[in-house]
């Protein structure tokens, strides 16, 4: 039989809610090239996992963890499936943790089971049977049931298909005649004559058993009635429903019989974090050896997480690498490879000595290079003075009618031409952006801004002149050309500007960013790479290994190599890593206007920045030699561009806590506003009316129903079912509020 469902483009991700991608297979060979990715076998509009883009359900999937005991003989085995649900096709799916031992208990059976089923067309039918079919095979997991079911995908699962004739709502047909009516018939479509009066009977018992004698089920009752193809006339429903009053009271005798108020109990899934506890740590791992081995050390060194050092690396080597290198992505597309990077840490985290000790190498090459060089900067500026001065000798001639106007373009065409030499400085820590502008400019487009305060924040915010233009920052990013144009001055244009950008700030100065809409607005906050490290303070070790000179030696190596590497080369990719790099894009871009909608802007450039990374990932494994470099090309191999998307994702996970932090995120800030308020009053459910007395955040209803929403997909709160009044009329909306809130 045909087996179909929908998958991502990711795997493991509790928070991505988009299915692009349908499969239908023949033959349960075929799943695992398709469930490596996570999957669910639900049908949603636009293959979004949303309980309104619900469109059918042809499958139900429960899970079975065997956690109900630790003894083995009470555990459902794979084979025990077979006999449980005679007759009846399903999928068995080996979980992730299967056999495996977790939090100290032993190994067991855990497992997927994928039932065929008659097809369901709405979200509350669906969970409906699914709480029915539980209660009736309790081993199943409780709290996997919801209509957002969808399964992680790994790459060890087995498949087991169990062949039969039946579905599963086929064998709870039989088993609800079995048990005296236990179950509700929800499902969707016609009852047709013949089997009106029998299907209505049992459907009014249902109801009965799970609403009890009120009008609530009674109207629910009608609500089946109109499923009768033709109409059963009035007087004939009123008859059935009387009967199966009397065999309800009967039911309610009985030791099996369950109260009303336990199928009303509210179905709680399990909590999604509204944001991450823990950003996940720098993979250090994919850094090449020489620099790997160096801000391991240097981190043990400092106690102090890995994440600054690794970040500080990569922006020194994009500094050592810009104007010397650019990389082609595709054949019209090539990227240059500085970087943006902030280090955003608390206070006392150490930023100031991490910065020193990665720049140590920069300073040393500054001070040999000037050192060298000095007697040849003195005799620039000489140089300099002697045409400046034969240009004034000129001019004082032509003005006395003795000086020859051949003379003078002459002289100024030497002037024009000539190249100060002006001592190297590879990077600043503090600088205006009209000051940047002439860096740029007399430094063959190339700059570098390397600062532990974040200061220059505070001045593209203007907090120290009114007259901010950021257009400099925004250009050398991308290498376009920059004109600056001042009155009363000459026009500088900056052709193929290259700027990287290294700064460690506190999270307040992030905080900060958001009070100026020209930031995001123009795509400022976007170029930049975020790392928020966890914290060491107060898990540091006073006495710790000092570093190696030999690890420092080879460090320093590497950078003075790059550092001395002709200017204008072009990195290329291997055909794997082109295909690595595409496959990344494709699974990123959906995500740009789902779960990443809120940074789409600063995830749009994530492709770019892995590439970039790639390049410099690439220049930095080439065997410290230059007659290497001559003779061979810079190539992004396949393991490199690997490492460059595992770093790119790790900044990914980092920029979602960045931007929340700038405010960007509001619906997630509006969100735990609303836990913090419902902890803070211990409601157990609350109306926007409650919300907004409480949270004066919220001025309207409109207001607050994103974050509203957003709790409910994310399994807080509930949607309680409304009770009308003395009057008729119902109340306001209530929202129950899921209990587990007050255990974390």
């Amino acid at each position: 039989m045909d087996i179909k469902f929908s998958y991502a483009n990711c795997k493991q991700n509790a928070k991505n809610k988009l299915y692009p991608n349908t499969a239908i297979v023949k033959d349960i060979t075929e799943l695992p090239k398709f469930m490596k990715y996570d999957y669910t076998f639900i049908e949603f509009k636009d293959g979004l996992r949303k309980k309104e883009n619900f469109i059918r359900a042809n499958y139900a999937t429960f899970d079975l963890d065997n956690d109900h005991s630790e003894r083995e003989e009470d555990w459902i085995k794979i084979d025990d499936i077979k006999h449980i649900f005679p007759e009846v096709w399903c999928l068995i799916i080996t979980s992730r943790n299967h056999m495996k031992e977790k939090e100290g208990r032993k190994p067991r059976p855990k497992f997927h089971v994928v039932f065929k089923i008659n097809e369901i067309k709405s979200a509350d039918s669906y969970k409906e049977f699914m709480h029915y079919v539980q209660r009736e095979y309790s081993f199943f997991d409780r709290q996997a049931l919801d209509a957002g079911r969808f399964m992680f995908g790994t790459d060890e699962s087995e498949f087991y298909e169990i062949k039969g004739d039946l579905t599963l709502s086929d064998h709870m047909k039989f088993k609800e005649n079995e048990n005296d009516f236990a179950g509700y018939n929800i499902y969707e479509g016609e009852i047709y004559e013949g089997s009106r009066s029998n299907t209505m009977i049992r459907v009014a018992t249902s109801i009965l058993k799970r609403y009890g004698d009120t009008d609530e089920a009674y109207q629910k009752y009608l609500e089946q009635a109109d499923r009768c193809i033709p109409s059963l006339p009035d007087n004939e429903l009123e008859t059935i429903y009387a009967s199966a009053k009397r065999y309800y009271e009967i039911l309610k005798k009985k030791p099996s019989y369950i109260e009303p108020s336990e199928y009303k109990k509210p179905i709680w899934e399990d909590l999604i974090p509204l944001e991450e506890d823990k950003t996940p740590p720098f993979p250090v791992e994919t850094l090449p050896c020489v620099i790997r081995d160096y801000v391991k050390e240097l981190s043990e060194s400092t106690q102090t997480p890995v994440d600054m050092a690794a970040s500080c690396a990569l922006a020194i080597l994009s500094l050592c690498c810009q104007g010397k290198y650019k990389i082609r992505g595709k054949i019209d597309w090539i990227e240059p490879v500085n970087l943006y990077t902030v280090i955003v840490a608390e206070p006392s985290e150490r930023k100031s000595a991490i910065i020193s000790h990665m720049t140590k190498p920069l300073i040393n090459y500054e001070q040999e290079y000037n050192d060298t060089h000095r007697a040849e900067f003195e005799k620039n500026k000489a140089e300099k003075r002697m045409l400046e001065k034969r240009l004034s000798i000129i001019e004082q001639s032509i003005v006395r009618g003795k000086g020859s106007m051949d003379d003078l373009e002459k002289i100024t065409n030497e002037i024009a031409l000539f190249k100060d030499k002006s001592p190297l400085k590879l990077y600043v820590d503090d600088v205006t952006t009209e000051k940047l502008n002439h860096i740029l400019s007399t430094n063959d487009g190339k700059a570098a801004i390397i600062s532990s305060e974040g200061g220059i924040f505070d001045l593209l915010a203007g907090i120290y002149t009114k007259n901010v233009n950021i257009d400099v920052f925004l250009k050398a990013y991308s290498g376009d050309t920059i004109r600056v144009d001042r009155l009363g001055r000459e026009c500088e244009v900056i052709n193929n500007p290259r700027l990287s950008v290294l700064l460690a700030v506190q999270p307040t100065v992030l905080k900060g960013l958001v009070s100026n809409n020209s930031f995001r607005g123009r795509g400022l906050t976007a170029r930049f790479l975020y790392s928020y490290p966890t914290s060491k303070v107060g898990d540091r070790l006073y006495r710790t290994k000092l570093m190696s000179d030999f690890t420092y030696g080879d460090y320093e190596d590497l950078i003075h190599n790059i550092l001395d590497d002709e200017e204008n080369s072009i990195i290329t990719l291997s055909e794997g890593a082109d295909q690595l790099l595409e496959e990344f894009a494709n699974e990123l871009e959906p995500h740009l206007i789902t779960d990443l909608k809120q940074i789409g802007d600063w995830a749009g450039k994530l492709v770019g920045n892995v590439l970039r990374i790639s390049g410099l990932l690439a220049r930095a494994n080439m065997t410290i030699n230059h007659t290497v470099l001559e003779d061979k090309d810079v190539v992004v191999s396949e393991e490199q561009m690997r490492n460059a998307i595992k770093i790119g994702k790790y900044y990914l996970e980092h920029a979602k806590v960045a931007f929340s932090l700038m405010g960007s995120d509001a619906v997630t800030k509006d969100s735990i506003y609303i836990i913090d308020f419902v902890k803070k009053t211990g409601l157990a459910e609350f109306s926007v009316r409650d919300l907004m007395r409480g949270c004066r955040c919220f001025k309207t209803k409109s207001s607050a129903m994103p974050a509203i929403n957003h709790l409910i997909d994310y399994g807080y709160i509930q949607e309680k079912a409304s009770e009308p009044t003395k009057q008729g009329r119902p109340l306001g909306t209530k929202y129950l509020v899921n209990p587990n809130i007050f255990n974390k």
